[in-house]
């Protein structure tokens, strides 16, 4: 009988470390997804955020951005500081 008991707890412990095992696992991979989901939006998130920043920084001129429809060069604006 204590052989008989003992096998059953045995089999008890290890039908319990099975279950356990297969709902870690479930979580593990579902957890897996979420961070995947997450990483995926954070890096399109920062593409669309670059994006949008590049766009920002090709409209800027090193010279400023000047009034719209005059053309001013560096000689330009050197014959005009030298008239002050």
């Amino acid at each position: 009988m204590k052989a008989q008991d003992a096998l059953l707890t045995i089999m008890t412990a290890c039908g319990f470390h099975d279950l356990v095992g297969q709902r870690v696992t479930k979580i593990t991979a579902a957890l897996d997804a979420v961070i995947a989901t997450r990483l995926k939006r954070s890096v399109r998130a920062g593409k669309k955020e670059s994006t949008t920043r590049q766009r920002q920084t090709d409209k800027l001129r090193p010279d400023g951005p000047g009034l719209p429809g005059t053309n001013l060069d560096q000689d330009t604006i050197d014959a005009l500081m030298a008239k002050v």
